[in-house]
C-alpha cells in the first residue's frame, strides 16, 4: 500500500533495533500528543489472517500442517495427511492516519514496542526483521486513531529500509506494538509508542485480549476487564522484565502428575510458532503418547497422527493452573516428511535467545487464555475463557 500523508511535520532520522537510542535528559521536553477519547476505555475487534507461506520457519522447528479435530483419525484407523505449505496466523486490528484518514491493518504484537507503518516501494516492499537485521526510515507525526481513542499529532515510525529484505506475506501495513517498553527505539529523541502515549490518560492502564480459534476473530478491551469474558478466577503473574511481558511458569500436569520446575517464558502475540518448552516438560509429556519419538529436525516429539493429545496444564502460581485444551496444540503432520502418518504438536524445545533462559509463548497460548496485561501493576493475568 502506498500511504499518503498530509503535509504534517515529518523529522527524518534513522531508528535501529540493533542499538539504543539515548533517553531523554531531565530538562528535556518530550512533545506529548493531544488526546481525544473517553478515559474510561473501549473495544477493538481483532481479525486473525492465515498466511500459507512456503519460507522456513525459526530455526527451532520443522514445518507443519494445521488438522482440525475432524482429520484425527478413529482409534485403529491411520489418518494421513500430503505434506504442503506452512500456516501463519496473524492478529490484526485497523486504525486510521492522517486527514484524510487512511485505513491501516497493523499485526498486534505483544513482544514489540514500535508502533511503525511499511511505505511501499517500487518493485519493493519492505518490513521488520527482529531475529536477523535491522529496519530504519523517519518519525512522522500525524493524526491516527485506534477505536475511538484519537491522538491529534502523534509521532509514529515509518519503515523506508532495512538491512534484510522480505516480502510481506499478508495485508499487514505495519505493527501495534504493545510491549512493557514504551519507548520506541528512535534516536536521538525517544518517542513513546501509541500505548505509552495514551496509558496514563486511561483509567486503568490495561488491555485485554480474547481471542478465538473457532472464529479467528476476537476483542481487545482497553482501561477496562469484561468479566463475562472468563469464569473463575484470574491468575496473576508478576512481570519479570521492564522491556517484555516475561512471567515465571512453575511446572505442568503430565498424566496426572504435576511437575514443579520453574521457567520463564515471554507471551507475545505477534509469534505465531505455537509453544517453547524446556526439554524435561516435553520429555514428562510426550512420556505417556504411545508410539512417540523425538524428531531433532522439529525440536520436538512426534507421534502418530491418529493420537488425539491430552490438554496442557501449566502454573502460574501455587494456586492456579491454566488449561490449553487439545485441540489448541494445532496438531499437524511434519513437513517434507518421508513418513506422513507421524505428527508433531506447537509444542517445541525452545532454546534460550539473546535475553537468556526465556521461551516464547505465542499463538497458543493467546488463543486459550483470557488474558490481561495490566501496566499499572506490573503484571499479567490469565483467566479460563468463557468461549474459544
Amino acid at each position: 500500500m502506498l500511504l499518503r500523508f498530509s503535509s504534517a511535520l515529518s523529522v527524518l532520522i534513522t531508528f535501529d533495533i540493533c542499538s539504543s537510542a539515548s533517553p531523554l535528559k531531565n530538562n528535556e521536553a518530550r512533545d506529548y500528543p493531544t488526546i481525544i477519547g473517553n478515559p474510561a476505555g473501549f473495544s477493538l475487534e481483532v481479525e486473525a489472517v492465515t498466511i500459507s507461506s512456503n519460507r522456513s520457519r525459526s530455526r527451532s522447528r520443522g514445518g507443519f500442517i494445521e488438522l482440525n479435530e475432524n482429520d484425527l483419525a478413529a482409534p485403529g484407523s491411520t489418518s494421513v495427511v500430503t505434506p504442503g505449505l506452512m500456516v501463519d496466523k496473524s492478529w490484526m486490528i485497523a486504525i486510521e492516519i492522517g486527514i484524510p484518514a487512511q485505513r491501516l491493518l497493523l499485526t498486534v504484537d505483544t513482544g514489540a514496542s514500535s508502533f511503525y507503518v511499511y511505505k511501499e516501494v517500487p518493485g519493493e516492499i519492505f518490513r521488520v526483521c527482529y531475529s536477523f537485521g535491522c529496519f530504519w526510515g523517519p518519525v512522522r507525526q500525524e493524526f491516527v486513531k485506534v477505536g475511538n481513542l484519537a491522538l491529534t499529532n502523534y509521532n509514529f515510525e515509518m519503515v523506508t529500509g532495512t538491512s534484510a529484505r522480505f516480502r510481506l506475506g499478508g495485508p499487514a501495513s505495519g505493527t501495534f506494538g504493545l510491549n512493557r517498553e514504551v519507548n520506541m527505539p528512535t534516536g536521538p529523541t525517544l518517542w513513546l509508542n501509541w500505548i505509552g502515549a495514551i496509558k496514563d490518560f486511561l483509567d486503568n492502564p490495561l488491555f485485554t485480549i480474547d481471542y478465538h480459534k473457532s472464529t479467528s476473530s476476537g476483542t481487545m478491551d482497553f482501561a477496562f476487564i469484561d468479566q463475562s469474558k472468563y469464569h473463575g478466577d484470574i491468575g496473576w503473574a508478576p512481570a519479570l522484565n521492564s522491556r517484555h511481558w516475561t512471567v515465571e511458569i512453575n511446572g505442568i500436569v503430565a498424566g496426572n502428575t504435576y511437575f514443579h520446575g520453574p521457567f520463564n517464558v515471554i507471551i507475545d502475540t505477534g509469534d505465531p510458532d505455537g509453544m517453547h518448552l524446556p526439554q524435561w516438560a516435553l520429555d514428562e509429556f510426550f512420556r505417556l503418547i504411545p508410539g512417540s519419538v523425538w524428531n531433532d529436525a522439529s525440536r520436538t516429539y512426534a507421534f502418530p497422527c491418529g493420537t488425539k493429545l491430552p490438554d496442557l496444564i501449566f502454573g502460574i502460581s501455587a494456586d492456579h493452573k491454566g488449561t490449553i485444551p487439545s485441540s489448541h496444540i494445532h496438531v499437524g503432520a511434519i513437513a517434507g516428511t518421508s513418513d506422513p502418518q507421524m505428527c508433531i504438536s506447537q509444542l517445541f524445545l525452545g532454546p534460550p535467545d539473546e535475553l537468556g533462559v526465556l521461551y516464547g509463548w505465542g499463538d497458543t497460548i493467546i488463543m486459550s487464555q483470557f488474558l490481561v496485561f495490566d501496566y499499572g501493576h506490573d503484571r499479567i493475568g490469565f483467566a479460563a475463557k468463557t468461549s474459544y
